[in-house]
């Protein structure tokens, strides 16, 4: 399982949209060295346009332990996002949709960026090595989240 070294990465962005929920879908995007979130709720709105979505974050307050533990994520990014035919944000799935998008922005400028929707079982049946890496994006997101709530 070849992984990206972590210091060729720039920013991960990621972030959980469900379709049944109410709540207003959050973005985040990792840094080294701090976090930000896009809290505009303009996924579903921008993913089909020319553009796609373009994240528009503020600073989250974090403190430097819990950005340490955030920044974990940087390790198990693997090779294979540049290597496989991902679904697109922008490709329609599922009426009912539970999407967790992945963008991965290297130093170099290359930049790849993926969705796998948890409802639609063509998704499901991506490289297991992805599938690892969606659920420990999923788990980082829940870290953010608590970190955020304890501030």
């Amino acid at each position: 399982m070849d992984k990206i070294a972590k210091d060729k990465i720039r920013y991960l962005t990621c972030g959980i949209f469900n379709s049944n929920s109410w709540n207003r879908p959050k973005a985040y995007r990792i840094y080294i060295d701090k976090i930000e979130s896009d809290n505009s709720g303009n996924y579903w709105s921008q993913r089909f346009s020319k553009s796609g979505y373009q994240f528009n974050g503020k600073r989250e307050n974090v403190n430097t332990e819990q950005i340490n533990g955030i920044c974990k994520i940087f390790n198990e990014v693997p090779l294979k996002c540049f290597e496989l035919k991902l679904p697109h944000p922008n490709t329609p799935g599922n009426k009912d949709e539970y999407e967790i998008y992945i963008q991965v922005q290297l130093k170099n400028g290359k930049s790849i960026e993926f969705k796998i929707d948890e409802y639609d079982v063509r998704d499901s049946n991506i490289n297991s090595e992805i599938l690892t890496f969606k659920e420990q994006i999923k788990e980082t997101i829940k870290l953010i989240e608590k970190a955020d709530n304890n501030v």
